[in-house]
């Protein structure tokens, strides 16, 4: 009962009671539903993972990564301050992240 062990030091005793019969129930709900790697191949799924696959090697190609990995390097080789790299870091990521997140934002 190591499980419960963990739950009950995270929620208390009665916590960990719930929290592990929650668990229990949630395993025994899905007793006989296999899923095999054939299945990725289904119509429906096979277009989102290819669609996945295509984004993460165009980030590859990007050179996104290049830029994150040697920005210190780069902006000091561009002249700025230690103060400079690291506005231009903060700046290089936000932008980042805005434009990862931007469509979803809709």
């Amino acid at each position: 009962m190591g499980a419960h062990r963990i739950l009950a030091k995270i929620g208390g005793t009665l916590y960990g009671d719930q929290a592990l019969a929650e668990i229990e129930g949630s395993l025994k709900s899905q007793e006989g539903t296999n899923v095999a790697w054939h299945d990725l191949l289904a119509p429906p799924v096979l277009k989102l993972l290819l669609i996945g696959v295509a984004l993460a090697v165009l980030q590859q190609w990007s050179g996104i990564n290049i830029i994150f990995n040697y920005a210190e390097e780069i902006y000091r080789n561009a002249g700025y301050g230690v103060s400079g790299i690291l506005f231009n870091i903060v700046i290089t990521g936000t932008i980042n992240v805005v434009f990862t997140c931007w469509p979803w934002a809709w």
